[in-house]
């Protein structure tokens, strides 16, 4: 778990991504996930979007105003 008490940016966002998260499905062998974005720019920036297409991750977006999906 990685928390974040500032905004976060999008090189911040893929570090992230990188050092923590893709680390930990790759460990646990889970495949098939998909992240869920929200309207955030560090979600909504072309280098992101980049980084998940070259890392060939799938990602969806929400909605906006969309109920909090997180129960």
């Amino acid at each position: 778990i990685t928390v974040c008490i500032k905004k976060v940016n999008a090189e911040q966002y893929q570090s992230i991504l990188s050092t923590t998260a893709l680390p930990f499905l790759q460990a646990q062998d889970i495949k098939n996930t998909v992240f869920l974005h929200d309207k955030a720019s560090s979600h909504t920036a072309k280098s992101t979007q980049a980084f998940f297409e070259k890392e060939k991750i799938k990602f969806d977006v929400l909605p906006s105003n969309s109920p909090d999906l997180n129960i």
